[in-house]
């Protein structure tokens, strides 16, 4: 038993012996005098090379130096890449760099993580652990604002839409507290909330997840058709609690198309086989303008377009009309009836697209009998209103020359 107590007295003797032979003055002592990292801060689910210096601050030189790297979560090595590094001998305040190529682990949670490298001199001395750093973020802590959708796209003054954005984490760790808010504060902007406020909430979104925020606006119904700038401010935190602010500005455009109405304004008496002019009446009863007017009448087999096909009439404002003539000869076979005329109007609008509307008028052709009847021809086929003039002619003709012999006299 004595033998024995002996024994274990003269080991732990030993074992002491050598821990301070290890961070004696007179013995090799290594310590860790700077610790390097690209990139910096570490990325999620990237590599970063790891320069690590060490330096032997004892008075003795190290022989048969070992150095190992600890990596433990969120790091790790490589197969191909060996945590031991080995040297035969370092002098007293002869540093040593030593490198890695860590992976980061695609989760890691930002902030400050521990690595610990252990180093021993001698095949069979103790092992020294020393503990490191090295501080993880994202490097860019993305919430991506990927669609913004207005249903309807456009909106008509006065009326109401749904705005909808589509809101993705593009980062590789969680976001919170994700708060978007439209400005609507300007009395020029001509928006208002309906059943909502203007600011929407979201508690998280994890990477690569999406989700849609909408909101219901309502359109002044004065507002000018045009496109409307809306500022938009995107607040959000990472894991570590860092807060992040965007802002942007999305556009919602209103629109207020011309409103084209078409009329028969005025028209000869038709019959079979005879000429004459219609004019057609185009008004815009919209609240916009319209641009670059132009009327064409379709061909038919029922008539014959006398003249142009086309008239072009230019801008028409808001509660305006113009007119344009076509003269026609009707095919004489057609009697007491009515026969249709095409017309079609193209015009843009206040953002320059091109519209185009078919009216579908009436144009009534009439027997020589009912036109006699009616007392708008003679029975010899001339018209009445033919002899209107020339009898009012003849009749201006007599009182002139009678106010010119009372003048002579």
């Amino acid at each position: 038993m004595k033998k024995m107590l002996a024994g274990l007295i003269v080991m732990m003797i030993l074992v002491s012996g050598a821990a301070l032979a290890q961070t004696s003055p007179g013995y090799s002592d290594f310590k860790i005098v700077s610790t390097i990292y690209e990139p910096y801060p570490a990325e999620p689910g990237k590599y970063i090379d790891l320069y690590v210096k060490v330096e032997n601050l004892g008075t003795r030189a190290a022989t048969d130096s070992t150095f190992e790297l600890l990596p433990k979560y969120p790091f790790s090595l490589d197969s191909d890449v060996d945590a031991i590094k080995s040297y035969g001998r370092i002098e007293p305040a002869q540093p040593v760099l030593l490198k890695y190529k860590v992976r980061v682990d695609k989760n890691a949670v930002s902030g400050n993580n521990s690595i610990d490298l252990r180093y021993r001199t001698g095949e069979e001395g103790l092992w020294f652990t020393i503990s490191f750093d090295v501080y993880v973020k994202p490097r860019d802590t993305i919430l991506s604002i990927e669609k913004v959708e207005s249903v309807p796209d456009e909106i008509v003054a006065g009326g109401k839409a749904s705005v909808e954005f589509t809101l993705k984490n593009l980062a590789n760790t969680q976001i919170r507290d994700i708060t978007l808010k439209l400005d609507m504060s300007d009395s020029a902007t001509p928006f208002a909330p309906v059943d909502s406020t203007t600011e929407k909430r979201i508690e998280k979104l994890e990477p690569g997840e999406d989700e849609k925020v909408l909101f219901n606006v309502i359109s002044e119904a004065a507002a000018e058709p045009k496109v409307y700038k809306i500022p938009i401010t995107l607040t959000y935190s990472d894991e570590a609690g860092t807060t992040y602010t965007k802002s942007d500005i999305i556009g919602l455009l209103i629109s207020s198309d011309p409103e084209i109405q078409v009329y028969m304004e005025e028209s000869d008496t038709f019959m079979g086989g005879s000429k004459g002019s219609v004019i057609v009446s185009v008004s815009n009863i919209g609240a916009t303008q319209a641009k670059f007017v132009s009327i064409m009448l379709a061909q038919s087999k029922n008539y014959e377009i006398v003249g142009p096909d086309r008239t072009y009439i230019g801008n028409l404002d808001s509660d305006d009309f113009d007119t344009a003539e076509f003269k026609l000869y009707v095919d004489e076979s057609l009697n007491n009836t009515k026969i249709p005329i095409d017309i079609t109007v193209t015009y843009k609008d206040a953002y320059n697209d091109e519209h185009t509307k078919i009216f579908d008028l009436e144009l009534p052709v009439y027997s020589r009998d009912h036109l006699i009847r009616i007392g708008e021809i003679s029975a010899n086929g001339s018209s009445n209103t033919t002899w209107y003039v020339v009898v009012l002619i003849f009749v201006l003709y007599i009182a002139y020359r009678i106010f010119r012999r009372k003048k002579r006299s």
